[in-house]
C-alpha cells in the first residue's frame, strides 16, 4: 500500500521492480531543472517535472510536483532516457559551450570572472528567445545568415586559441546546417569553411 519514487533522470520505474512484488506502486519524478543543493530548491517553482511509472505512482508524483510548485508532465514508460537526453542537450551543454566561449575571451586577456559576465547576458537572451519562439526563428548568428566567412574565421581562432573546443564547434555547425535544411552545394561550401587553415 505504499508508493516509492526515485528522482534519477535517466532511469524509470524498472529499477524499483523488486518492490512491486511487495505491493508497492513504483515510479519516478524528475524535475527538468538544474539543481545544486538545498539553496536551489526554489528553482522548482514553475519547473516541469517528469512523472513516470505505475498509475498510482504517477498520481503521487504529480501531486508531489504540484506541492513544490512544479508542473507535472507524464513521461511514457521506458522513455526516461529520451526525457533525460533532452535535458542534457538543452542545458548541460550550455555549460560546456560557455566554457569554450570563456576560453576564447580569456585568451584575449579577460579574467575568468569578466569572461563569464560578458557572455551571461547573451546566454540569457538566447534562452529567453528559445522559450518564446520556435527554434528556427530564435536562431541568430552566422548559421542563420549562412555566413561562411565568419565560420571560417571562428575555426581559425578556435584552432589557435582554444583548440579543445574546435571539434564541438565543427560538429554543432554541421548539425545546425543539416537541421536548417542547407542544400548539398551549401553543405559542400560549409565543409571548406570548417577545414582548419593548412589542412
Amino acid at each position: 500500500g505504499r508508493t516509492v519514487l526515485h528522482l534519477a533522470g535517466r532511469f524509470g520505474a524498472e529499477v524499483l521492480r523488486p518492490l512491486e512484488a511487495r505491493g508497492a506502486e513504483t515510479g519516478s519524478l524528475h524535475p527538468m531543472q538544474s539543481l545544486r543543493g538545498a539553496a536551489s530548491a526554489g528553482h522548482l517553482r514553475g519547473t516541469w517535472c517528469g512523472c513516470e511509472g505505475s498509475p498510482g505512482a504517477v498520481a503521487t508524483a504529480q501531486a508531489l510536483a504540484k506541492r513544490v510548485g512544479g508542473l507535472p508532465v507524464v513521461v511514457p514508460g521506458g522513455e526516461k532516457a529520451a526525457w533525460h537526453g533532452a535535458a542534457v542537450l538543452a542545458a548541460n551543454f550550455i555549460t560546456t559551450l560557455g566554457a569554450g566561449g570563456q576560453a576564447l575571451l580569456e585568451a584575449l586577456g579577460l579574467d575568468p570572472v569578466a569572461a563569464r559576465q560578458v557572455l551571461a547576458p547573451l546566454q540569457r537572451g538566447t534562452v529567453e528567445h528559445t522559450a518564446r519562439h520556435p527554434a528556427r526563428a530564435a536562431l541568430t548568428g552566422p548559421l542563420a545568415r549562412r555566413d561562411l566567412g565568419a565560420i571560417a574565421a571562428h575555426v581559425e581562432a578556435l584552432g589557435r586559441l582554444a583548440p579543445t573546443f574546435l571539434p564541438a564547434y565543427q560538429a554543432l555547425v554541421r548539425t545546425t546546417a543539416r537541421w536548417l535544411g542547407w542544400s548539398a552545394a551549401e553543405l559542400a561550401g560549409l565543409e571548406a569553411a570548417l577545414s582548419p587553415p593548412g589542412r
